[in-house]
Parts: C-alpha cells; sequence; structure tokens
C-alpha cells in the first residue's frame, strides 16, 4: 500500500493543480471574452473538471490510519481515471490549437489527423488498462502498465513537439512572434520530463511519490496546453503587436491566436471572426 500522504506532498499536488485551475479558467473566459470558443477550448474545458477530481482528491487524502478503506478505494478509482482524462484531454487541446492555427494541408493534414486518431486508440486503451487494473489490483499499477503508459506518453509528446516544427514552417510571421508559437507547443516537452521520472517511480516500490507525482504530471499537461492563448494574452496586454515591424500578406489564419494580436497582416484574408459574422448577417437577410 502507499505510503501516508503528507501535508508537505498535499501542499504540492494543491499548489500545480491550483495554478493549473487558474490558467484554464483565465484562458476559457478570454476566448469566451474574445468569441473565439472552439474545439481545443472544449478539450481544455474537459480536461479542466478532471483536474478538480484531482485537485479535490488532493485535498481529501489522508492516511491510511484515519480513512476508511472503502474511502480509500472510492479515491483511487477516481484518481486512476482522472489522471489519463486530464493528460489526453489536454493533448487533445493542443493538438486543435495547432490544427487551428496552421489548418494542414496535403500530407501533413494526414499526418496531423493520423496522429489524433492515435490518440484516441492510445487513450481508450489506457483508460480500459486502468480500470482493469483497479477491478484486479486494486489500483497498484503493475510494470506493464508503467511500460504501456511511458510509451503512449513519450510518442504522443513526441509527436505534440514534431509537429508544430513541420507545419509551422509555412506560417510567415516574424520570426520574434513565430518562436513564441513554437515554444508554445514546444512545452509538451515538460509532460514527457515528468512522465519518464513518473514511469521511474512506477517500476520501484509502492509509495505516496508516485501518487504526488502523477498529480505534478497531470497538472503540467494542462498548463501546458494553455500555453498558447495565454502567451498570445500577455503578447497583447504588454502592448506588443507591433514588436517587429515587418508584415506578410500570405499569413496562415489564426483562431487560437489572432494575427491581428501577432502584427500579422490580414488584408488578403478576413478572420474566422469577419467570416462567421457576415455569415450570420447573410442568413439573417435571407
Amino acid at each position: 500500500m502507499f505510503q501516508p500522504w503528507t501535508t508537505s506532498l498535499e501542499a504540492i499536488a494543491a499548489t500545480f493543480h491550483g495554478v493549473a485551475i487558474v490558467c484554464t479558467v483565465l484562458r476559457l473566459s478570454y476566448r469566451y471574452y474574445i468569441t473565439q470558443l472552439w474545439w481545443e477550448d472544449m478539450w481544455a474545458a474537459l480536461s479542466l473538471a478532471f483536474d478538480v477530481i484531482c485537485f479535490v482528491c488532493a485535498l481529501l487524502d489522508r492516511p491510511k490510519t484515519n480513512y476508511s478503506l472503502a474511502a480509500e478505494r472510492v479515491e483511487f478509482w477516481l484518481v486512476s481515471i482522472a489522471f489519463p482524462c486530464v493528460l489526453w484531454f489536454a493533448r487533445a487541446s493542443i493538438l486543435c490549437s495547432l490544427i487551428r492555427v496552421t489548418n494542414p494541408g496535403g500530407g501533413l493534414r494526414h499526418v496531423v489527423y493520423g496522429t489524433g486518431i492515435s490518440f484516441i486508440i492510445m487513450f481508450i486503451g489506457i483508460l480500459a488498462q486502468r480500470i482493469y487494473v483497479c477491478e484486479q489490483y486494486h489500483c497498484n499499477i503493475p510494470d506493464f502498465v508503467a511500460i504501456t503508459q511511458l510509451i503512449t506518453d513519450i510518442f504522443s509528446d513526441v509527436m505534440l513537439v514534431a509537429l508544430p516544427l513541420l507545419v509551422l514552417r509555412r506560417i510567415r510571421l516574424p520570426k520574434s512572434q513565430k518562436i513564441l508559437v513554437l515554444l508554445s507547443f514546444s512545452a509538451a516537452i515538460f509532460i514527457s520530463a515528468v512522465t519518464i521520472l513518473h514511469s521511474a517511480v512506477l517500476f520501484g516500490p509502492n509509495s505516496s511519490g508516485i501518487i504526488v507525482i502523477g498529480h505534478v504530471k497531470a497538472a503540467i499537461s494542462l498548463i501546458v496546453c494553455n500555453l498558447l492563448v495565454l502567451v498570445t494574452l500577455a503578447y497583447r496586454a504588454c502592448g506588443f503587436e507591433d514588436m517587429d515591424g515587418e508584415r506578410n500578406s500570405e499569413t496562415v489564419m489564426f483562431t487560437s491566436i489572432e494575427p491581428e494580436q501577432l502584427g500579422a497582416d490580414c488584408s488578403r484574408s478576413p478572420s474566422l471572426s469577419i467570416v462567421m459574422r457576415n455569415s450570420m448577417v447573410s442568413a439573417a437577410c435571407d
């Protein structure tokens, strides 16, 4: 069984989850304010909902001596199911952001959508595996689960880092602004770093460290999926719309981030909000 859950571990888990929750609420509020909510925000909201469950479990966890076995089992079930949901919904949000930002074409479109399908398959497999483990092993993670988790996590995080490097090459933005976008996507590498650490402790004896690293991993994944929107918000709030003087009329249109906010020229291609507004006006006239 796990070692007692201490106050310091509770503080670590609660802090990471608190930051993730605040970031996501800020992100969703901003996206709602600018009327740009889309699929990426839906996945972020779902990830937020399960992260709240993790947050509550971290606060309510108590040493075994003060905790009934029934309550402990319910908590293990909740955490075991919520962890992968937070992680994979956050990855889905990142992937949807990439699709909307770049609108990939040709072979890259098949690669991106194929990656999304593989994410769905891996998530279903991981979730089914978690349910089986909680039923057969009382939520104690055996080695084969740790191996599966390590492989799927590294594959998915590598894809989330590699795909933006491929598809963002055709977006014509000032260099400094493109770096901001790339860094926002490439932050998924932090999830891999925590994944490796988590897998290392999973192969060792059971301890409360497994749970706290799981909490940190889930929270970081949610924070990372919000970075693109939050970086854009900070970029705009600091008044850096014209950070670079150069413009380019062939800029690909953004939805997670607005091209006007990053100083891109929108003279040839109308933004999504303008297209939607014109469509609504046309429909009203008809």
